[in-house]
């Protein structure tokens, strides 16, 4: 079987080696673990690398501000 692999340099840092027997999906886990890239499995022979899509930054939900006066407050007489 011959694999082509595509758009190998959307993965980041240097390989690490692969060693002892392995499915094609359990080798590209881990052959893209940790590389800022995903494969897609085009066809029987194709695999596309592309880069990760970066995780949505977290959502802030504005705190509950208190309500302010829209007249101003007199001081108490003492």
């Amino acid at each position: 079987m011959s694999v082509t692999i595509g758009g190998v340099e959307a993965c980041k840092g240097a390989g690490v080696p692969l060693v002892g027997t392995f499915d094609l999906r359990q080798a590209l886990d881990r052959a893209t673990a940790g590389k800022g890239c995903v494969y897609t499995l085009v066809d029987a022979q194709t695999v596309r690398l592309s880069p990760s899509r970066p995780a949505a930054p977290p959502r802030v939900v504005a705190a509950a501000r208190a309500p302010v006066a829209s007249e101003p407050i007199a001081p108490s007489p003492r």
